[in-house]
């Protein structure tokens, strides 16, 4: 039976049992389904660019890798210590996504011309 928490790490929560301080691991579904997902993304993103010459499918793998790196920290309880990079990596990502869909609307998103 846990008595109480001693502090919390992310995926790693520090709890006395018994008297005796123990590192208990407690995955935390949200952030591993993103960086599944993220991965996904980031090995199709590049399938698509090497396969099409689609620079926008790129950039949508770049941002997705931002995004995943941000879920890492977050994963491993890095958040609070690391929350300029992790803004920075979103808006990143954001804004490679932003120019991945303009390219895509404006019919410039091969290297090769059309």
């Amino acid at each position: 039976m846990v008595d109480d928490v001693a502090f919390n790490t992310g995926f790693i929560k520090y709890v006395i049992i018994r008297g005796v301080l123990t590192m208990v691991f407690v995955p935390d579904l949200v952030p591993m389904i993103n960086i599944l997902l993220c991965t996904i993304i980031v090995v199709l993103g590049i399938i698509v660019y090497t396969r099409k010459e689609a620079i926008g499918a790129l950039l949508i793998a770049i941002a997705f890798g931002l995004f995943g790196i941000s879920h890492v920290y977050t994963l491993m309880g890095l958040g609070p210590s690391w929350e300029t990079a992790m803004i920075t990596a979103r808006t990143s990502a954001y804004l490679l996504v932003i120019a991945a869909l303009y390219l895509f609307l404006n019919g410039k998103d091969t290297i090769t011309p059309k």
